[in-house]
């Protein structure tokens, strides 16, 4: 009777309201849009960050006694966001 009062206390326990997200994986991607005469050049690098969210307290992942599970997540931080202005010189624009 003892082990199934034990073994749903996982489930009594309510989740915080903020979980706290923990990256696990970093890659950067890189895009540009390529403008023309009266279209301004994009440039855009994004993080791609995997990782899990955690909903545990930080004493529980600090000793890993933590009873509620992991959920997998991702994020895409925009680390940089910039439009070049049109009269700006290309390779086809410029003077050799």
């Amino acid at each position: 009777m003892k082990s199934d009062h034990f073994s749903n206390l996982a489930a009594d326990i309510p989740p915080p309201s903020e979980p706290v997200f923990l990256p696990r994986k970093r890659r950067f991607i890189v895009g540009c849009d390529l403008g023309m005469q009266s279209d301004p050049t994009a440039i855009a690098i994004l993080e791609h960050i995997s990782g899990v969210l955690d909903y545990n307290s930080a004493e529980d992942r600090r000793t890993g006694s933590g009873l509620i599970p992991q959920k997998k997540a991702r994020r895409f931080d925009c680390r940089y966001l910039a439009r070049l202005p049109l009269s700006c010189l290309t390779p086809s624009k410029s003077i050799a």
